[in-house]
């Protein structure tokens, strides 16, 4: 697994850098992880198999379902909420969403495939 930016060196800034909450085997996560590293948005990766992570996780979103995103200060919740965040406050070259109709598909989809597997949420704490 390729190491996440600012995971290794402490930086004086990392208490104002982007934060993700996420599970190394959530599918659900590794999709926000994707939409950071295609536009290569600096951040944080808060793994959830930490004790303090979990429970950062929990004072942000008590139903601890993750990915969870932190960005100056506001708690984004929900994979392709995150990923439209992301196109809006930290657009770089590779566009996330399609624009216009593309786009509405896109997003009809999404909601079609998740509903149409009624199983239960596997990105969840």
């Amino acid at each position: 697994m390729a190491p996440h930016l600012n995971e290794q060196a402490p930086s004086p800034f990392r208490s104002s850098a982007m934060k993700l909450y996420a599970h190394p085997f959530s599918s659900c996560s590794q999709k926000v992880l994707v939409a950071l590293y295609e536009n290569a948005t600096p951040f944080e990766y808060r793994n959830l198999e930490d004790a303090a992570a979990r429970a950062e996780l929990e004072s942000l979103w008590p139903l601890k379902r993750f990915p969870v995103l932190v960005d100056r200060g506001r708690t984004i919740v929900e994979t392709s909420t995150i990923i439209e965040y992301l196109q809006i406050h930290h657009a770089g070259p590779v566009r996330l969403i399609p624009a216009g109709d593309a786009g509405i598909e896109v997003r009809v989809l999404v909601r079609v495939a998740r509903r149409a597997s009624r199983r239960p949420s596997l990105c969840r704490g």
